[in-house]
């Protein structure tokens, strides 16, 4: 696990509507967020950070940056057009061209992110 859970809270919106959110603190950086706490309690999904560019903090199956799905990474980074900031599509092209990789952009972006996150450099 690479943040912390530090706290559950509860929020009324204007609506009324309560919602539950858990404040996650990441390991390396010391940054704060806020998660749906039902992905945190349920284990409903990985929680992503919002600043290490699609990094697992917190999955299911609890290894560490273990699952990394294309569809949740797109979402976060402006859907199937999007590109990762650090991965950008010019270098994915580079590596279809070069028959490197048969995976599809954001595919191959959480290959990228997977490796990088277990020091790797076979990502395709």
């Amino acid at each position: 696990m690479k943040a912390n859970e530090i706290t559950t809270t509860e929020i009324t919106l204007p609506s009324g509507d309560v919602i539950t959110q858990c404040v996650v603190q990441e390991k390396e950086s010391g940054l704060y967020f806020c998660v749906d706490a039902s992905f945190v309690e349920q284990s409903v999904g990985p929680v992503l950070s919002p600043y290490g560019h699609g990094t697992a903090l917190l999955d299911d199956d609890g290894e560490d940056g273990a699952f990394l799905m294309p569809d949740i990474v797109s979402g976060i980074f402006g859907g199937p057009w999007g590109e990762h900031p650090s991965y950008p599509r010019q270098d994915w092209q580079h590596d279809v061209i070069n028959s490197a990789t048969n995976f599809g952009y954001w595919q191959w972006a959480c290959a990228q992110l997977t490796a990088k996150e277990h020091g790797s450099n076979d990502a395709s």
